[in-house]
Formats: structure tokens, sequence, C-alpha cells
């Protein structure tokens, strides 16, 4: 992979890309057992770092007082960091892709889908996808 459209034409090849994703954003729903896992990935980036892709994951809407233990149960995680994406709790990681090696991409997706679903499940009882 070498740029945006590199990969925006990788995931659209290999995966079932959800066609209601926000504009500049691919969307993917994930199978995770018997529930399912919404994940977008944008492009991000500056002259200074180069282009990169972020893979973000909604976990949900919790309480201020979830929110201290969604933070803390994150900690352990192999990959990601919890973010706020409009009223929304999520997990979120960051590739380079100038030099980018497709497994990592598929790796941190993979990570970041599991970990979001078991954080979505845990803290809401959901499955909002």
């Amino acid at each position: 992979m070498a740029t945006w459209n590199d990969l925006e034409k990788y995931i659209n090849s290999t995966f079932d890309v959800y066609k209601d994703a926000p504009a500049g954003m691919v969307g993917i729903v994930f199978p995770v057992g018997n529930r399912s896992q919404l994940v977008f990935i944008h492009r991000t980036g500056n002259e200074l770092l180069g282009e990169w892709a972020t893979i973000i994951s909604p976990i949900g809407k919790v309480s201020a007082a979830k929110l201290k233990e969604v933070t803390t149960e994150a900690y352990d995680l192999v990959c990601g960091g919890i973010v706020m994406l409009r009223d929304l709790v999520c997990l979120s990681h960051s590739v380079p892709l100038a030099d980018l090696d497709i497994n990592e991409f598929t790796v941190p997706l993979v990570a970041i889908t599991v970990s979001a679903d078991a954080l979505e499940q845990k803290f809401t009882g959901r499955d909002d996808h």
C-alpha cells in the first residue's frame, strides 16, 4: 500500500462495505460470533507525518461514570485508544500508509473490531453494530 486510494480499493475488493458510512469514511460490518461490529476507516495525517489511515469502531454511548471503567479496561488492549466521536465512545488506531504492508492494516483492524465489540458488550450490553 502506498496511498489512501490503494487502501480504499483493497477494502472495497476484500470486505462487504457498509453503504451508509459517513462521507470520507469507508465502513465495514464484521460478524463477531453471534454479534456484529461496525468499523470505519478514514484518511488522516499531515505534511509532517504523511498520509495515515485511522481505524475507528464505536463502543456506544456510555455514562460519565462508566467512561472511567472503559478507559481503565482499554489499558490492557494490544492496540487502540479510547476516543470520542460525536456522542459515541470509540476505539481507534492509526497506521501510516507510505510503506504499509497489508498485515499492518488487517491485524489492527481485527484487533480493534474484536476489542470494541467486547467493550460494547461489557459496558453497554447492546449490539448496535
